[in-house]
């Protein structure tokens, strides 16, 4: 999946939740230049104090081995480094302030309602499952109020679970 800021495409792994450093910096580095800031290295970033120590609280926190925070993929030139979203996060607020909130907004609250939404489309084949499947639940469809699909026409169902 990838998620865009600021007209760049940046890849993420839902699994482990990483993200490409790779495609921060560069939309972030875009950011800079635009506005006229020097561009910043990647490997200055991932080899600062800070994100040594936060790897090292982070590891403490969540139990997880630091190669769960930075690691590399690929080989050569295609290499690329993914690091866990709370990685990226510390980058962007490197990069500025203000590339920071609009990660910030695009990507954490963006992604957040967008699982949201997901979930929401799961309740509802749960709320299904539950209907179909489990005993006492003949004449519920576990969908409450609202509209309803009633021999391909649209009607208004009244009546609760």
């Amino acid at each position: 999946m990838s998620v865009e800021i600021l007209g760049n495409a940046i890849r993420a792994e839902t699994e482990g939740m990483l993200v490409s450093l790779n495609d921060l910096f560069q939309a972030g580095n875009g950011w800079r230049q635009t506005n006229g800031k020097s561009a910043l290295q990647m490997n200055a970033f991932l080899n600062s104090l800070a994100v040594k120590e936060y790897v090292s609280a982070a590891v403490k926190e969540w139990g997880m081995p630091a190669e769960s925070f930075i690691k590399r993929v690929g080989k050569g030139k295609l290499t690329r480094t993914m690091v866990h979203i709370s990685v990226a996060v510390l980058a962007a607020e490197y990069i500025s302030p203000e590339f920071h909130v609009k990660v910030h907004k695009d990507f954490i609250e963006g992604q957040i309602l967008r699982f949201r939404e997901m979930g929401a489309t799961e309740f509802v084949a749960l709320n299904g499952a539950i209907s179909e499947h489990l005993p006492g639940r003949e004449g519920k469809d576990n969908k409450g109020n609202g509209w309803r699909q009633t021999n391909g026409k649209s009607a208004l169902q009244m009546n609760a679970f």
